[in-house]
């Protein structure tokens, strides 16, 4: 699934203050017309969120799905749909779904961070391959 960032999310009071006189194009996690790959879909509630690698292209955060358009909606069959409970789920790669993988991943283990990273080149050759 892939994503075009049409707006930015909520700016704090001084941030907005501060670039009031500025036409801002990116909040340093994403870029407004720049395209995202989309990691999982994350919903809590009534708000639903999109996993993305931030403009770093290295770490993975949750943004308000209302910020992008979606440009290509496929998502990959390989992944799961996790409720965890009645208003919270999420549809992700089945080997990010084990409990405390996102904490291990963010603490720096080895395994959950060469986990990750097998599953992004996965997507990212799908979409690679699909272009070709």
């Amino acid at each position: 699934m892939i994503v075009t960032c049409t707006r930015l999310g909520t700016l704090s009071s001084a941030s907005a203050s501060a670039s009031a006189s500025a036409s801002l194009v990116n909040d340093g996690w994403v870029t407004i017309g720049r395209n995202y790959l989309v990691l999982g879909v994350y919903g809590r509630s009534n708000t639903i969120k999109y996993r993305i690698l931030g403009d770093d292209d290295r770490t993975p955060a949750l943004q308000l799905a209302e910020q992008f358009e979606i440009t290509s909606p496929e998502i990959p069959a390989d992944w799961i749909f996790r409720v965890y409970s009645p208003s919270e789920w999420e549809i992700l790669p089945a080997a990010w779904s084990i409990d405390g993988f996102w904490m291990a991943y963010f603490d720096g283990e080895p395994s959950a961070k060469a986990i990750f990273e097998q599953e992004v080149s996965a997507m990212k050759r799908r979409i690679t391959d699909k272009v070709a």
